[in-house]
């Protein structure tokens, strides 16, 4: 009989111990630079067409090919100290480069650890672009813009 009542009562504390873990899931598990699209006077947000993003060295990695669009996600390396994306439109193309920090940072036990990025300078070219304001110099899971890309 006392066998039964602490199988039973084994079986309760693993099943209530089970059900009180709330699992939330992740829904952002990576920290991505937001560039968004713009003309200047009066600044509006604007899409480009036939846009093709790459890294630099990874050039067959394309993030976004031939597409219009006017919100870029980019993601930066953890191991390394600087990441750079060519932007190519029709025949020009555009290189920015991001200086940065990473902060490793533990989630949640369901989302695991996550890396954070603060970034220190950013530099780019000017053959399409005329200008990069930044917007804020934390990237973290939050979706949020970080820069805004003014064209000519």
């Amino acid at each position: 009989m006392k066998k039964a009542i602490l199988y039973i009562s084994a079986i309760f504390t693993i099943v209530f111990t089970h059900a009180c873990q709330v699992s939330r899931g992740c829904d952002a598990t990576e920290s991505l630079v937001k560039m968004g699209f713009y003309t200047d006077e009066p600044e509006t947000a604007v899409s480009v067409e036939n846009v093709s993003v790459y890294g630099v060295g990874r050039e067959d990695s394309l993030l976004y090919e031939l597409q219009t669009i006017g919100t870029v996600l980019l993601p930066l390396s953890p191991a390394e100290e600087s990441s750079a994306f060519v932007f190519e439109y029709g025949n020009l193309k555009d290189t920015i480069t991001f200086f940065y920090q990473t902060n490793t940072r533990f989630e949640s036990q369901d989302c695991g650890f996550m890396a954070d990025y603060r970034i220190d300078n950013f530099d780019y070219t000017k053959n399409a672009i005329d200008s990069i304001a930044q917007v804020t110099n934390e990237i973290t899971n939050e979706n949020e813009e970080h820069y805004k890309i003014f064209f000519k």
